[in-house]
């Protein structure tokens, strides 16, 4: 089975194509989930709240109980990113990962949790633990901004990923890319007991996701939004 990883970082789009069809199609944002060394440039004390420049001309809105001064280095992580006129959201408390462990800087007293469905690991325990003090550490450091962590979703699915070959293209211009939508045309697939309608409309592709006889225990909502959730690939992988 011949498959690639696409990337292209005008678009800020990534994903994956298999056997010439395309299977996956993200978009990620260059800053979501970094982890930065920013200057505090501004203050609202009575609701303590910082305003820090981030990147370059880039600033964040952070609320914590800690106290800076204008001037001051803090760590911290991008969790949402800016949109029309508001300004994006930062979290002191970031978060770290490799493929066995998680850890907050400050829940579960800094300590890495294991991750689902994974082994313990003493080397990743403890990579993790050193990694979140050389962060912590940085803030006695110059200059800020600095990016000190990159976490965005292009990263993370670089790295698991890491055993496909990964190429730059455009996706506008990319022959694979656009058949995949326009030769959309109204059809109905099946994967295990759900049915999948893809209708290519005028304005819009409507996809319908039909859950049949599936049952769960689950709030309704909840088991919705799952379901829709894990045929996300296997729609995009059946558009052609």
């Amino acid at each position: 089975m011949k498959s690639f990883i696409f990337v292209d970082k005008k678009e800020k789009a990534f994903g994956k194509i298999i056997d010439d069809k395309l299977f996956e199609l993200k978009f990620y944002s260059p800053y979501l989930f970094n982890i930065y060394r920013a200057k505090v440039v501004g203050k609202i004390d009575s609701i303590n709240a910082y305003f820090l420049l981030y990147d370059d001309d880039k600033k964040a809105f952070l609320k914590t109980n800690k106290k800076f001064k204008i001037g001051d280095s803090i760590i911290c992580q991008i969790i949402k990113e800016e949109f029309d006129d508001k300004l994006a959201s930062a979290s002191a408390n970031f978060r770290i990962e490799n493929e066995d462990y998680y850890l907050f800087r400050f829940k579960n007293k800094g300590f890495p949790k294991l991750k689902k469905g994974r082994k313990k690991n003493r080397e990743n325990y403890d990579k993790l633990i050193k990694l979140k003090n050389s962060l912590i550490n940085e803030e006695n450091f110059t200059p800020s901004p600095k990016l000190l962590k990159s976490y965005n979703q292009l990263d993370l699915y670089l790295e698991e990923n890491s055993g496909l070959e990964v190429k730059e293209l455009d996706i506008r211009n990319n022959k694979i890319i656009s058949d995949a939508f326009k030769s959309i045309s109204e059809n109905k697939i099946y994967k295990d007991d759900l049915s999948i309608i893809i209708n290519d409309l005028e304005t819009l592709c409507l996809v319908d996701v039909n859950s049949s006889k599936k049952k769960s225990t689950m709030d309704k909502d909840d088991f919705y939004y799952k379901v829709n959730k894990d045929l996300i690939d296997f729609i995009f992988y059946n558009l052609n």
